[in-house]
């Protein structure tokens, strides 16, 4: 999940409850990275935990490592204006930008990934 007041993501395990424990319940909450100003939507390009995040404050995209390192790949520059999701097919990269504070150009996105 992403706390976008914070700026963090964070990892919340669900199951692998054992001794009666219910196999659904939710593990001990984990920040994975923080400095993310105005993280909004994220999803998973690859079966790793790299993460790829919508920053709608600063205008970019960025890609968060297990390790939490974070680094921006899209940005203003690219065509976002106000990034609130992103979603994978494929090769491809699908962002929608609102546009809620620049009023300039709500758009959808798509970039290539490279592996």
């Amino acid at each position: 999940m992403s706390n976008t007041d914070r700026g963090t993501l964070l990892r919340i395990p669900i199951g692998g409850g054992d001794r009666g424990h219910d196999q659904d319940a939710a593990g001990p909450i984990v920040i994975r990275a923080t400095g993310l100003a105005g993280i909004d939507d994220f999803a998973f390009p690859g079966s790793d935990d790299t993460v790829l995040a919508a920053l709608d404050g600063p205008g970019q995209v960025a890609r968060i490592t297990p390790d939490g390192t974070h680094t921006v790949v899209l940005d203003r520059q690219d065509g976002l204006s106000d990034p609130t999701a992103v979603a994978f097919a494929g090769s491809l990269a699908y962002v929608t930008s609102a546009a809620y504070t620049t009023m300039t150009d709500p758009n959808l996105l798509l970039a290539r990934l490279l592996r």
